[in-house]
């Protein structure tokens, strides 16, 4: 019985990393993932980023920082452009991560499943809990790297709303989604 006990916390680290794997689209979806952060739509289009507004209109950012809202393109400076263009990268550099993060998660799922075997058949669950959650703490640091990249991209879109009054709608992360992401990691 003791040992069935010890087996319940790798065996609900292995049920966490499958549903962070199930949550996390895979490489060939890239090109459609999303952003969920709350009501906020920010999107790929192969390689420009969609950001919806509140009233559902939509802004494309090109990979070169061109800006075209409602499908028209939106005449910008040289340093709007640049700041565009870092928008884009840093949204991308999110998805990227984001998959990094799934990759990862599914490799905690399997290594747990091998621990928990080796566990029953050595009868050493603790051994196997440590090494588990060792795992599971090197992916919540990747995740906690997420969040910082939240935090550029809320301080990128607050920069090009400044300047680019037509983007206003589209800054449509809140000041505290990267503290939001930090409070989920440690949940």
């Amino acid at each position: 019985m003791a040992l069935e006990r010890r087996l319940l916390v790798p065996a609900a680290a292995l049920l966490l990393a499958f549903a962070a794997v199930a949550a996390t689209p895979t490489p060939a979806a890239a090109a459609g993932i999303s952003i969920d952060l709350g009501d906020e739509d920010i999107s790929l289009d192969d390689e420009d980023v969609l950001v919806k507004a509140e009233d559902g209109s939509r802004a494309r950012i090109s990979p070169e920082g061109d800006l075209a809202i409602r499908g028209r393109r939106v005449a910008v400076t040289a340093t709007d452009r640049r700041a565009l263009r870092h928008y884009n990268e840093t949204v991308h550099g999110i998805v990227d991560r984001g998959i990094e993060l799934g990759v990862q998660g599914a490799g905690l799922a399997f290594r747990a499943l091998g621990e928990v075997a080796a566990a029953l058949a050595t009868g050493q669950p603790e051994r196997a809990e440590r090494r588990v959650e060792r795992r599971g703490e090197a992916i919540k640091e990747s995740a906690r790297e997420l969040c910082r990249e939240i935090q550029a991209l809320v301080l990128i879109q607050e920069s090009i709303s400044t300047r680019v009054p037509a983007f206003r709608p589209y800054a449509v992360l809140e000041e505290d989604a990267a503290e939001d992401c930090e409070d989920d990691v440690d949940d």
